[in-house]
């Protein structure tokens, strides 16, 4: 069903590529290799709080700096030093009720794991397409969602399983989930598929890959076709008693055929 989505960062390097792919400005200066990203609504894009891509990152820095120098620092090679939640909109959720929603859950995330620890809250309206669904083959429209960066610190020292633990996986999915039924009227763990909410390049990889695998199979039947059409030509030629006239016509209609097949190739 939709909930919010867990995701782990261990390196610093981790850690910026995400932010820098999140940030609003970054994102609007830079190219990106996700063709699902329309620059003219990036600026629609908001961030919670509004801090430089620099900014989080030294946050960042800063932060895992005076965790690893206080008593019982975490300072296991596999740690994780940073979670990213990931959060879609309602889909039943008015247009007009998006942002005033997107605020909500950002307070519902800081008072569950700190303020201090919430190094920046983006909410991603210049994603929204649609596609072909993985799953069903139905025309689907993508979510507008947000991405939480938040630092797992707990009693003074990182730890991942318990900012993953179920308990507060839980705790933060029903606490979105009921103000969502209470304030808005609509449901946020609605019962769709995991699979709807999907990172938007996943989600086109997919696509494309159906897409392809269509296109191959079409492709073969064009060639059955043609050969057939070949064999029967041929068949008809051997039998003789055709004028060249006739076998020209013959010969004019196969060309036909096969131009006919490979306009309709070119279009799809």
């Amino acid at each position: 069903m939709a909930s919010v989505d867990f995701m782990k960062f261990k390196s610093p390097s981790e850690f910026k590529r995400v932010a820098r792919h999140c940030d609003k400005f970054e994102r609007i200066v830079d190219g990106h290799r996700n063709q699902e990203i329309n620059k003219d609504l990036t600026d629609m894009n908001t961030q919670l709080p509004d801090r430089p891509y620099h900014k989080v990152c030294q946050m960042y820095e800063d932060k895992i700096k005076v965790l690893d120098t206080l008593p019982n620092a975490n300072l296991r090679k596999d740690r994780v030093t940073c979670f990213g939640l990931e959060i879609p909109c309602p889909a039943e959720l008015k247009e007009s009720l998006q942002a005033a929603w997107f605020q909500d859950v950002f307070e519902i995330i800081c008072a569950q794991y700190d303020i201090d620890n919430v190094l920046q809250y983006y909410v991603h309206y210049d994603e929204v397409h649609t596609y072909a669904h993985a799953e069903t083959g139905l025309w689907t429209k993508s979510r507008v969602h947000a991405h939480c960066l938040v630092i797992p610190e707990h009693d003074g020292r990182l730890c991942g399983k318990w900012f993953s633990s179920r308990e507060n996986m839980i705790k933060l999915n029903n606490s979105i989930h009921d103000l969502t039924l209470l304030k808005y009227g609509v449901q946020f763990m609605d019962g769709s598929k995991k699979g709807s909410i999907k990172r938007v390049e996943q989600l086109k990889h997919e696509s494309d890959a159906k897409a392809f695998e269509k296109r191959l199979r079409d492709q073969e039947r064009q060639i059955r076709a043609l050969i057939e059409t070949h064999r029967l030509m041929n068949e008809t030629l051997q039998n003789g008693g055709y004028t060249d006239e006739q076998v020209a016509e013959i010969w004019h209609l196969g060309l036909r055929e096969y131009n006919k097949l490979h306009a309709e190739d070119e279009n799809k």
